[in-house]
C-alpha cells in the first residue's frame, strides 16, 4: 500500500516536469551576416568588377545554429542563434577588397510579453548579439581582434526588422526597415596598411537597410547603409559604406538567387574606398 502515493507522487511530478521544460527546435542556416535572424539575406559568391582592383571574386557567408523554443510561448523564452561568419576576397592582385573576415557570434532574439502580447508572433521582438571578430588580410599584414556588439528591433507588423505578414499577395510590395546599433573595442596587433591606428580599436557602428518585396518579381530591392565612427583615431574619423541591389528568387522559395549590386565607400577592416559593380549567386536555406 506505501508505494501508491509514492507511484501517484512520481507521476505527478514527471508530468509537472515535462510542461514546464521548454522544447526546442533546432537548425542550420546559411545566410549573408547582415540584420536580424527574421530578415535572412543569401550568402553571396560574387564575380565583381571594381574601378579601383579591376575584375575579383569574393565569398561572403554565415552559418547559423538557431535554437528555437516552440511550443508555450508564454515563458518569455527568446531564440538562441551561434554563427561562424566569413567573408573572403580571393582575387591576388586586389587592394581595396583585399580582406579577410572571420567572425563568431552568440546571438539572442527576445520576446516582449507585453507588446504585442506573449503569444503573438507578430509581437515586438529586440535582437541582441555578441561578435568575437579576427579582421585581416591575404598576407597578414594587418590583424585586428575586436569585440563587437549589435543591437536591433524587429516589429513585424510595422515592417522593422523584417516584412510583415501576407506576402502571399502579389498585389501588393512590401517594405521593411533594418536599424542596427553597435561598437567594435578591441587590439590592432598589426596596422599594416589599413588607416587604423595601432593600439586600441574603437568603433561606433551604425547599420540600416530599407527593402521592397515584390511579389509578382520574386524579388527584393534593397538599399544598405553603414557608418563607423573611430573616435581614437588619428586624422579622419568618419567612413561609410553603400550598397545598392536587387536579389532575384531563381525558385518559389528564394533560396537560390541572382543577385545584382553596386557598392562604394569604406568599411572594416581595411577602410579602403570600393567602387564595385558584381554580380553573384545567393543561396540560403
Amino acid at each position: 500500500m506505501t508505494c501508491i502515493p509514492w507511484a501517484v507522487w512520481a507521476a505527478a511530478l514527471s508530468h509537472d516536469t515535462a510542461e514546464d521544460l521548454p522544447r526546442y527546435k533546432q537548425s542550420f542556416h546559411l545566410q549573408r551576416g547582415f540584420g536580424t535572424p527574421v530578415d535572412k539575406r543569401p550568402a553571396l559568391f560574387s564575380y565583381s568588377n571594381s574601378r579601383v582592383d579591376g575584375v575579383s571574386y569574393s565569398i561572403e557567408a554565415e552559418l547559423v545554429y538557431a535554437r528555437e523554443p516552440v511550443g508555450d510561448m508564454n515563458r518569455g523564452l527568446g531564440d538562441y542563434t551561434m554563427s561562424f561568419d566569413g567573408a573572403v576576397n580571393l582575387a591576388q592582385d586586389s587592394d581595396a577588397e583585399d580582406a579577410v573576415q572571420w567572425e563568431f557570434a552568440l546571438g539572442r532574439l527576445d520576446k516582449r510579453p507585453d507588446v504585442g502580447g506573449p503569444q503573438n508572433a507578430n509581437a515586438r521582438k529586440f535582437f541582441r548579439q555578441y561578435k568575437l571578430s579576427y579582421q585581416t588580410d591575404r598576407k597578414w599584414a594587418s590583424q585586428k581582434i575586436a569585440f563587437a556588439p549589435r543591437w536591433s528591433i524587429v516589429d513585424l507588423p510595422k515592417g522593422i526588422g523584417g516584412f510583415p505578414s501576407g506576402q502571399s499577395n502579389k498585389g501588393r510590395i512590401f517594405v521593411s526597415l533594418n536599424p542596427t546599433v553597435g561598437f567594435d573595442i578591441g587590439r590592432v596587433i598589426k596596422s599594416g596598411a589599413t588607416l587604423e591606428d595601432q593600439g586600441t580599436l574603437s568603433r561606433i557602428v551604425g547599420e540600416g537597410s530599407i527593402n521592397a518585396f515584390v511579389p509578382s518579381m520574386n524579388s527584393v530591392f534593397y538599399a544598405e547603409a553603414k557608418g563607423n565612427f573611430l573616435p581614437l583615431q588619428s586624422g579622419r574619423k568618419g567612413f561609410s559604406l553603400l550598397r545598392f541591389g536587387v536579389q532575384i528568387g531563381l525558385d518559389k522559395q528564394a533560396t537560390s538567387n541572382l543577385v545584382v549590386e553596386y557598392k562604394v565607400g569604406e568599411d572594416a577592416p581595411e577602410f579602403k574606398r570600393v567602387d564595385v559593380y558584381r554580380i553573384a549567386l545567393g543561396v540560403k536555406f
